[in-house]
């Protein structure tokens, strides 16, 4: 059985909510599902995570993860990872408390900097869902 993942938003107040059991993290812009067409789990607005009424400043996710970006035509980047850490703060991704990409809210899409190019879904997985 391949693993699963768990986020957990938090703030500067209140106790944080965790969302376990998710096969994957799909973040299609700055809207968060845990599959394609699946509920949308949280949404990232003027610099907070909405998620079940209440606002984040923080998502962080525990690896081993691994993160890839995807194209509506399916096509794939290749897959970077295993990380131990993946979190996202005011529309910046981080792996491993380093700049991995961020939300061009512009155009609506994330700009990734390990290889320098826009994608409109950035997809994080267990390593052994690759």
């Amino acid at each position: 059985m391949r693993g699963l993942l768990s986020v957990t938003f938090s703030g500067l107040t209140g106790d944080p909510i965790t969302l376990r059991d998710l096969p994957l993290l799909r973040f299609e812009g700055e809207v968060l599902r845990a599959q394609p067409g699946g509920p949308i789990l949280a949404e990232h607005r003027v610099q907070t995570w909405e998620v079940k009424g209440r606002r984040f400043s923080r998502l962080e996710c525990g690896g081993p993860l691994q993160v890839y970006f995807e194209r509506a035509n399916g096509q794939r980047s290749e897959a970077f990872g295993p990380f131990d850490s993946f979190s996202c703060v005011d529309g910046i991704a981080h792996v491993e408390h380093e700049v991995f990409a961020f939300a061009d809210r512009a155009i609506g899409d994330w700009y990734a900097h390990r290889n320098g190019q826009h994608w409109p879904l950035m997809v994080v997985v267990p390593p052994t869902a690759l």
